[in-house]
């Protein structure tokens, strides 16, 4: 994606991925592209998030399990040479201690699922959880 992002004509041979040489228009705002957030909660993906992610973006349910794969990805980075990954959380359920507990540890964002009902239900949820966020201090996307 970063030769996408950054190249006119971007190509790649990998172990899992290969493609001649592509054009793709237009490109990022972003300097030198967006920041690639490694998702998921396991092994594999802490690795990936220390060695050539941007960012680590797990789905969150407990803050315990958190602060346990922070430890681990923080050892992660330290053995790859890289400085710690910025960490994004996402939530299905916001819940205030959780949104404390996150900031706490250092995530830097939290995306929250938003209900899409209607607009009414929509516009009630950002109300509810801006006032959240502004008192944590933590962004939610």
């Amino acid at each position: 994606m970063k030769a996408i992002w950054t190249c006119d004509e971007a190509e790649f041979h990998g172990e899992f991925v290969e493609f001649e040489p592509i054009w793709s228009w237009p490109k990022p705002v972003q300097a030198p592209h967006p920041p690639v957030l490694v998702g998921g909660g396991g092994p594999l993906s802490l690795h990936a998030a220390a060695e050539y992610g941007d960012g680590w973006m797990p789905i969150v349910e407990e803050a315990s399990w958190l602060q346990e794969r922070l430890a681990g990805l923080h050892r992660l980075c330290e053995q790859a040479g890289r400085p710690d990954r910025e960490v994004t959380v996402f939530m299905w359920e916001p819940d205030e201690q959780l949104l404390t507990r996150c900031a706490e540890l250092g995530v830097i964002r939290c995306a929250v699922a938003a209900p899409t009902q209607d607009l009414t239900t929509w516009q009630s949820f950002l109300d509810r959880y801006s006032e959240v966020a502004d008192r944590i201090g933590l962004p939610l996307a």
